[in-house]
């Protein structure tokens, strides 16, 4: 309806979207060109495992969720699953298979290397390993839970932004419904 040319999607979602793009262009083949066929855009990191190293899941309760405050993000990743042969600081660990080591590549780029460093000779301990993680996720949720902050103090503002979107999102999908009754000769 909104012609969408790439949609933000992590894989698990890619079958709907083909679908999508399936849809789109047998209605193109038979009537007009009118849909585009969507493309996935997926980042490096489009599933990131839960706490637990399973699929990350409300359900399961192994969650990071973007509006936990940093409190919680602390206490959160404190129980985050870690190289089980990695016991004590000075154990040496094996951070491709360690979960924080996976969260340190997404929220922490700068400091991999040395991260794999420490934990490789075991200089580096997984409680404070964690705490590192932990910090690099609260400095980089700090943006989002700052305008969240802003906007639940301004919903007045919120319900202007919302109106503005669905009118211009009426307009596109009123020109849309054109195309789609010329294309099929309903009107």
């Amino acid at each position: 309806l909104y012609k969408g040319e790439l949609v933000p999607v992590g894989e698990d979602q890619l079958p709907h979207l083909e679908i999508t793009r399936d849809i789109a262009k047998r209605f193109n083949q038979v009537y007009a060109p009118v849909f585009p066929e969507p493309e996935p855009l997926l980042t490096e990191f489009a599933r990131l495992p839960g706490l637990d190293g399973k699929r990350m899941s409300k359900s399961l309760g192994n969650t990071i969720l973007i509006s936990d405050p940093p409190d919680e993000i602390k206490k959160k990743m404190k129980k985050a699953f870690t190289d089980p042969q990695k016991i004590y600081k000075g154990d040496p660990g094996r951070p491709d298979i360690c979960l924080v080591f996976t969260y340190h590549k997404k929220f922490n780029p700068d400091e991999v290397q040395e991260i794999r460093k420490g934990c490789e000779s075991g200089q580096l301990g997984c409680v404070e390993c964690k705490s590192k993680c932990a910090e690099k996720i609260i400095e980089f949720l700090k943006p989002i839970h700052e305008k969240r902050a802003h906007f639940e103090s301004n919903l007045k503002e919120v319900k202007q932004i919302l109106l503005s979107g669905e009118e211009r999102a009426r307009e596109v999908a009123r020109k849309t419904m054109q195309d789609v009754h010329e294309a099929m000769k309903l009107g």
